[in-house]
């Protein structure tokens, strides 16, 4: 019997086929998250096995392999028992998974790691966007599993950017890996995760690590850490001037696959950048003002990078792209004045950090002119794992793929 999950064409076993290879019945409509996940017979449909030209699904042998992968983080045996709901996004639409939301399972990493919400699926076909943003501070970090098959699409996209816990930047530096406030006017430090955050060219002498945020987390393995979020910019001594948002850390994903795994799309659990620190514009006959000097606000420190891992019994690939960088540094608010000669542009954000520079620090403000830029994030972590008889093709990754093996039983 053919039947359909949105562009899946099952024969027997669940595999990714074309919507094209099916010569019976059009259903294009999609099972989206938490629909019936009762399968929809073609019209016509034959309980014979497909044999038309073209349609190559008699062929295919099943997406699952006869030994089962072990991932890591998650329960030993969950390949054993096969997932019932296809998760699907189609072209087009944007889908959320929250792993402050619902999970099949709650799985703990050890002292000091977030917990990990499971989701687990028969397969997963992704076409569109999947975002996944925790909306609750504390979040844990998320695993999606598919026991069949796993098929990022070309042009689909798992969103993990910024989708760090939700949680603000410290009045003090008491936060791992978060970046520190400067002084009035300054731009917020960057988050650590890998390395140090970038700092700010105006932080106060006394601060450590120039403002940036402190290195944390696991440098082997593969649990999994979310990014951490950078410092607000500080706000300008005239009342209207904030300082930039604290750019978000990126995601803590795992991706398993108990068979198959074909990735075309994108994937990214980067930092978040900051945000522009408020500008300030002199009001007509009110000078001076409050404070003559130190006006505008300061840029947001950019968010760190996430940890990706991607675990699978056979991975290929076809223009896939995977990135867990920092994100950069707020810009700094500007300032201009009826009176000349002071006022100007803020001062530049750091560049978020990658697997070849470190994160860059924020421009230095003027107290005259303008105020100053937020440093850059901490890159993140990526890892790729397949069984010891498996290899793992090329795929464009920044930073570069730490590859491992993944046990099987």
């Amino acid at each position: 019997m053919n039947v359909r999950y949105g562009s899946w064409l099952v024969c027997g076993a669940l595999i990714a086929c074309s919507s094209a290879s099916s010569s019976v019945g059009n259903d294009p409509t999609p099972i989206r998250e938490g629909e019936d996940p009762t399968p929809r017979v073609d019209a016509g449909g034959d309980a014979s096995p497909a044999t038309d030209a073209g349609n190559d699904c008699a062929a295919t042998p099943d997406a699952r392999p006869a030994s089962r992968v072990t991932p890591s983080n998650l329960p030993s045996d969950i390949c054993d028992v096969p997932g019932t709901d296809a998760l699907v996004v189609p072209a087009g639409t944007t889908m959320l998974l929250d792993p402050s939301g619902a999970c099949d399972a709650l799985v703990p990493q050890g002292e000091g790691l977030p917990s990990i919400c499971v989701r687990k699926y028969a397969s997963v076909s992704v076409e569109g966007t999947l975002s996944l943003r925790a909306s609750a501070p504390g979040s844990p970090a998320m695993a999606i599993v598919a026991t069949d098959g796993f098929t990022l699409a070309a042009g689909g996209i798992i969103d993990g950017s910024g989708g760090g816990s939700a949680q603000e930047a410290p009045a003090a530096p008491d936060r791992r890996g978060t970046g520190y406030m400067g002084p009035l006017s300054s731009g917020g430090g960057g988050a650590g995760h890998v390395t140090l955050g970038g700092g700010t060219g105006s932080c106060m002498p006394d601060m450590p690590n120039h403002c940036s945020g402190i290195a944390y987390g696991p440098t082997t393995g593969a649990a999994l850490v979310s990014g951490a979020p950078g410092a607000s910019g500080s706000d300008g001594s005239y009342a209207p001037a904030k300082g930039g948002a604290p750019g978000r850390g990126g995601g803590a994903v795992q991706l398993v696959s108990c068979g198959a795994l074909h990735l075309a799309g994108s994937i990214s659990v980067s930092g978040a950048p900051g945000g522009k620190g408020d500008n300030f514009i002199e009001p007509p006959h009110e000078y001076p003002h409050p404070s003559p000097y130190e006006a505008a606000a300061g840029g947001g420190g950019g968010g760190s990078g996430g940890t990706l891992v991607i675990e699978a019994a056979r991975i290929t690939t076809s223009g896939a792209s995977l990135r867990a960088v920092g994100g950069a540094g707020g810009n700094g608010g500007d300032t201009w004045r009826v009176t000349p000669p002071y006022g100007g542009a803020g001062a530049a954000g750091g560049a978020g950090g990658t697997g070849a520079s470190p994160p860059g620090e924020g421009g230095a403000g003027d107290s005259r002119n303008y105020a100053g830029g937020g440093g850059g994030g901490s890159v993140g972590r990526i890892i790729v794992n397949v069984p010891a008889d498996a290899s793992v093709p090329d795929i464009a990754s920044d930073p570069p793929a730490s590859i491992g093996v993944i046990a099987t039983h």
